[in-house]
């Protein structure tokens, strides 16, 4: 399997080594992604769906991965593709609580990827979750949402 996660950092870092250009005011400075702790994986936000709506929306992520081409991943898919564990991670928004809003920081392709990157707790729990295709836990983690706690950078 192709590793998206390394092209994109070498093409971000080739365009950082070979501009010229000063940056611009207005520039976005590089995303800094979040740091996942133990205790943030245990940290949810209450959800009002019953266990048969849970299941509902997990088979729903597991046909969303299909449609992305990702038939059938594999724990050990997901921790070394970052660019698959951020498309489970979408996936999972897709079937976000709906009284909760996800972080806008969580809404582009490229954040999520290096946030996965960064956290290996993260994607070792995205296994585990793509391993028995069950999300609910990681659908309900605080931290996805602007009402939960921040995350330290």
């Amino acid at each position: 399997m192709f590793d998206y996660s390394a092209d994109l950092t070498f093409r971000r870092l080739e365009g950082l080594l070979t501009s010229n250009e000063p940056l611009q005011l207005g520039d976005e400075p590089p995303y800094v992604p979040p740091i996942v702790r133990p205790h943030n994986m245990v940290v949810t936000v209450p959800g009002r769906l019953t266990k048969s709506e849970h299941r509902d929306l997990n088979r729903s992520i597991v046909d969303e991965l299909r449609s992305y081409g990702f038939p059938n991943p594999t724990p050990e898919d997901v921790k070394s593709d970052s660019y698959l564990a951020a498309r489970v991670v979408l996936a999972i928004f897709a079937t976000h609580l709906h009284e909760y809003h996800v972080r806008l920081e969580f809404a582009d392709i490229d954040n999520l990827i290096a946030f996965v990157e960064k956290n290996e707790i993260l994607r070792e729990n995205l296994a585990d979750a793509v391993e028995v295709k069950t999300f609910t836990l990681m659908r309900c983690l605080a931290f996805w949402y602007e009402e939960g706690p921040p995350l330290d950078r």
